[in-house]
């Protein structure tokens, strides 16, 4: 899943990719077109891509686009239909077919297996398959631009790195790879993971990897040199976040809390899990995470203290503006994990 505002887009094994209208809980729109289950997806939102003549900006695209891979070995390439809270929906979602759909912009095709992995920032799409390949297709023409070869088996993770104008992407060769999109070329094999690299999560000063062989790894985004490796979890890592100052981590039946900077864990967030633990967001204030306990799936929400505590940071963030061990401290200290909804 996707969502942008009040909009948010599902894929499925049904084949369909479904728009809902998050404030009213509704599905306005089935798109159909893919003959085999949705895998991923991203929303390109218009970004500047240059200036014309007049000095005035150029952007792309003009409203969101979505792109979705599927096990069909495509991509489709439609609008994004952006719904309002408060729009008057039709009593069934409207159910359209690829040649009869206003929102259908086109399809890549090139990969000859699933497509596994997909992201994008203005007219450019990186998508990843199990045909071992990635490529960068540019979202103006359609034309794949560049075909990333090097790993030996199929890529189940990629992420754009805006700002150096790369991406990296992981593969059940183990591997974590940092390739240059100006010249297509690979820059660095990352090496360390001893099975699958299945997510990969990226802040300005840091790349993570996690893998299935139970440790997180922390890699300079800019030479590739490796930073800690960090050990603790008992299973494939299944979910991770990270920040400049922060990375949580989850697999089954653990969430941990680690410092970025040093490789040390901070803390166990939960220890009452019984099953996997299947994703994990947070952001200065609070942690939501999506775990099995007592056989059943639920949301846990750990606060990670009285809006108080921001005073500490001269009001504002909690997490982001960690930078010191006693900062590091006062966070872990005001971390109640029995304020759980």
């Amino acid at each position: 899943m996707k969502y942008s505002g009040n909009t948010l887009a599902s894929g499925s094994t049904d084949r369909s990719v479904r728009i809902w209208n998050i404030k009213q809980g509704r599905c306005t729109h089935i798109f159909r077109g893919h003959v085999s289950t949705v895998r991923c997806m991203d929303i390109i939102e218009p970004q500047q891509i240059g200036t014309d003549d007049l000095g005035r900006p150029i952007m792309y695209p003009d409203a969101p686009l979505l792109v979705t891979g599927s096990r069909d070995h495509t991509l489709y390439v439609w609008k994004f239909p952006v719904t309002n809270e408060d729009d008057i929906l039709p009593e069934e979602p409207i159910d359209l077919d690829e040649d009869r759909n206003p929102y259908f912009v086109r399809v890549l095709r090139g990969h000859t297996n699933s497509v596994r992995a997909v992201c994008g920032y203005a007219n450019i799409v990186v998508s990843s398959s199990y045909d071992s390949n990635a490529r960068v297709w540019d979202l103006r023409t359609g034309d794949c631009i560049w075909l990333l070869s090097g790993h030996t088996e199929r890529i189940y993770s990629c992420v754009l790195d805006v700002k150096r104008n790369r991406c990296i992407t992981g593969s059940v060769d183990n591997t974590v790879r940092i390739w240059d999109l100006n010249t297509g070329e690979m820059l660095s094999i990352l090496d360390g993971h001893q099975m699958l690299v299945g997510l990969i999560t990226l802040s300005e000063h840091a790349l993570v990897s996690a893998a299935a062989d139970s440790t997180v790894r922390i890699w300079d985004p800019e030479t590739g040199n490796p930073r800690f490796v960090l050990r603790g979890h008992s299973a494939a890592i299944t979910c991770v976040q990270h920040t400049d100052d922060l990375v949580i981590s989850g697999s089954n039946g653990m969430l941990k809390l680690w410092d970025t900077k040093t490789g040390k864990l901070i803390r166990d967030l939960l220890d009452d899990v019984d099953g996997g633990v299947w994703q994990v967001k947070f952001d200065y204030r609070r942690c939501i995470t999506a775990v099995q306990k007592n056989r059943r799936t639920c949301l846990e929400i750990l606060d990670f203290g009285s809006p108080d505590i921001s005073d500490l940071w001269g009001g504002e963030y909690v997490i982001d503006r960690a930078d010191t061990p006693n900062q590091i401290t006062a966070f872990e200290n005001n971390l109640n994990l029995n304020d759980v909804n």
